[in-house]
């Protein structure tokens, strides 16, 4: 049987719980495009008004950029009502700050899908890769549509790859193909800025 195509981002498998941290996506910070649940992100340099609270903004796809962490969730906005623009921050600016969780764990491993442009083989694990934007942020439950490129950028042994691919996920109805499911770990991660080279 053919496997899902149900993009849904850098799913958290298992990480270090106190490396979950709260973050915040600034209102005057203008984004590209919306923002969601399992979507990478890196710091921005500054914070909220308190300076308690550390800012994160939109990556770069592709090679030679660095992922600081993945939301995992955002906290209601209170003054937004109960509605789906709780799950995630809007491009552009927004009128108010959005407060998110944020695991920067650089050793958690995620699930991704992969896009379906080319069908990887068991030959890609222990490869390294890129992320791509194949899909905006679903804007009814907030969910990321990032997935790994197989073929604009192809697995391989880079280090500045965004990703390193650690096996198939293991699971019924997830066969080597396209849209396969992959878990991976950050390569280019920030707290690991010499990068994970893959084989």
């Amino acid at each position: 049987m053919a496997n899902s195509d149900t993009p849904f981002g850098l799913k958290l498998l298992d990480y270090n719980p106190r490396l979950l941290i709260r973050g915040v996506i600034r209102a005057a910070a203008s984004l590209t495009y919306n923002l969601g649940i399992n979507d990478p992100v890196i710091f921005e340099g500054t914070s909220d008004a308190t300076g308690k609270w550390p800012a994160f903004t939109e990556i770069t796809v592709g090679d030679g950029n660095y992922i600081t962490g993945v939301i995992s969730s955002f906290e209601p906005d209170p003054a937004g009502g109960l509605d789906s623009s709780n799950n995630y921050a809007a491009s552009g600016t927004r009128t108010r700050d959005r407060y998110c969780s944020v695991c920067i764990d650089p050793d958690a491993r995620y699930l991704i899908q992969d896009d379906g442009a080319a069908a990887l083989t068991a030959a890609a694990v222990g490869s390294n890769a890129n992320l791509i934007r194949t899909h905006n942020t679903d804007t009814s439950n907030g969910i990321s549509g990032m997935e790994l490129d197989t073929n604009s950028d192809e697995p391989d042994a880079d280090a500045s790859n965004n990703l390193i691919i650690h096996q198939l996920y293991p699971v019924e109805n997830n066969d080597l193909g396209v849209h396969a499911k992959w878990v991976v770990s950050i390569s280019a991660a920030s707290f690991r800025p010499c990068g994970a080279l893959g084989v």
